[in-house]
């Protein structure tokens, strides 16, 4: 395209009326009326030079609005050529422009391709944290960035994001996997590292809490065990004895219900021996299988002959 210049020749006009004459007589009239007041003299007077005033002052404005006027017209006539060049012009840069911008935007997107490849070649397991559309510049596509730099700059992202991720599951927290969520969608270190200590001061805090409730729970537990256990104690040792007053009271009831006619008995047997002399003391083994009512009969008996027994159940 050869190079356009814009030319313009402009000579400027000189416009002529008589103004000191007319700045000077104004100037009079003006002074004239300084300090002074209108009496009924001097108020015809005082009139006519108001309207002589105005005259002069509409006959100015109507030259200064004619004047413009003619001095417009070489303006106006170069305003219009103007306005019709430069809608000519218009066309051609619409076009061109268009299909500049189809071209700029057909290489941004091959560019963008690219960029993708190389970004699925070093995302490895990251991509989760790094999606495309998260760690893609719109910068990368100015004709002006390097190739090397974007995947430099790739490179050096899912490096610091996999690092970062590591710390997080080292910290061997049962918050981790939240951690991790929230490390995705900001993907900042630091709320990642507090989150997690907040959680474990939580949780120590809740097990505190839970060790001393099961402590006390035992302790409690261990006093109603021993409160329960004395008890049984006591209804035993009341059951025994109730037992054992029971069966001696029995014994002697049974006793006395026997004595007199075993007495008898012993006697009779006392006189056919020739008298009962208790010289020597003698030990016995006797065999008895009966009922509990019967043992408490035998021992009844033996307690009323005034017979030492040791009773051993089988």
């Amino acid at each position: 395209m050869n190079e356009l210049s814009v030319v313009i020749n402009q000579k400027p006009g000189t416009i002529e009326f008589n103004f000191d004459e007319l700045k000077k007589n104004v100037e009079g009239i003006a002074e004239a009326y300084e300090g002074t007041d209108v009496t009924e003299s001097t108020t015809i007077t005082a009139k006519a030079d108001i309207a002589t005033l105005r005259k002069i002052s509409n006959a100015i404005d109507d030259k200064r609005k004619e004047v413009k006027k003619e001095c417009l017209k070489p303006y106006d006539d170069f305003e219009k050529k103007a306005k019709e060049i430069i809608s000519i012009i218009e066309k051609p840069i619409l076009s061109i422009d268009k299909q500049v911008k189809v071209f700029e935007e057909k290489k941004k997107a091959e560019k963008k391709q690219e960029i993708r490849k190389n970004y699925d070649a070093l995302i490895g397991d990251m991509a989760d944290y790094l999606p495309f559309e998260k760690i893609y510049d719109t910068k990368w596509e100015n004709t002006n960035v390097s190739m090397k730099y974007i995947k430099e700059s790739i490179a050096q992202v899912v490096d610091s994001t996999d690092m970062a991720v590591q710390a997080i599951k080292d910290m061997n927290s049962e918050y981790v996997s939240r951690a991790l969520e929230q490390f995705k969608s900001d993907l900042s270190l630091p709320n990642a590292i507090a989150a997690i200590n907040r959680y474990e001061v939580q949780r120590k805090e809740i097990l505190e809490r839970e060790e001393a409730k099961r402590k006390a729970d035992e302790e409690r537990k261990g006093r109603e065990e021993a409160d329960k256990e004395e008890h049984l104690k006591k209804e035993e040792e009341t059951t025994r004895i109730e037992q054992e007053n029971h069966m001696q009271a029995e014994k002697e009831r049974i006793a006395e219900e026997i004595r007199p006619s075993f007495n008898g008995g012993f006697s009779n047997a006392v006189t056919y021996r020739g008298g009962f002399v208790n010289q020597h003391e003698l030990k016995a083994i006797y065999t008895v299988a009966g009922s509990e009512d019967d043992f408490i009969q035998v021992d009844a008996i033996l307690t009323s002959l005034g017979l030492k027994f040791e009773r051993k159940d089988a």
